[in-house]
């Protein structure tokens, strides 16, 4: 099963939903929820499903740990200028991207003329750049994208304080 069915796997347990019910919530065939089980999500039906659970795609996608809780709101997908733009404000060549990921610069032709990546290399791409997935899509805004980027620096300092406060005990 991949990373993405069992974060899936487990909200639907803890939300008590069928297979069915995400499909119909989240405008997806059950088809494609029961691939799931099998294979990463495609990018549309990865969105779907997290807007419709009211998550981050970090958490689905298993670069969280614990569930980042997205409030719902009118967005575009538009990949393309989120990410020239995120590669433009740390000022990252394009070509640097693709070199270091092993990418045809014909990539970003193919998403700026509204092509959508694979969700496997969205996730590289949020990786690569220390980002969050849904930063990257246009999803969150700035200022949740800079407390997520602070908890992530910071969780391992919390949870050692919290360990020696027990040693303490």
């Amino acid at each position: 099963m991949s990373i993405f069915g069992e974060n899936l796997q487990e909200i639907m347990n803890s939300r008590k939903l069928s297979g069915n019910e995400l499909a119909k919530i989240a405008g997806v065939s059950q088809m494609a929820i029961s691939r799931l089980n099998r294979s990463e999500p495609t990018f549309k039906t990865a969105v779907r499903i997290a807007d419709a659970l009211q998550l981050s795609l970090d958490y689905l996608a298993g670069k969280e740990v614990e569930p980042i809780f997205i409030p719902p709101k009118e967005w575009e997908i538009n990949f393309y200028d989120n990410l020239v733009s995120f590669l433009e404000t740390q000022n990252i060549p394009k070509r640097h991207l693709c070199y270091a990921l092993n990418y045809s610069t014909a990539c970003f032709t193919l998403w700026k003329n509204g092509a959508l990546p694979l969700f496997s290399t969205l996730i590289e791409i949020s990786n690569y750049l220390d980002c969050s997935i849904d930063k990257l899509i246009g999803r969150t805004n700035w200022e949740l994208h800079i407390r997520y980027i602070w908890w992530k620096k910071h969780k391992n300092k919390h949870k050692k304080r919290q360990n020696s406060r027990f040693l303490c005990l």
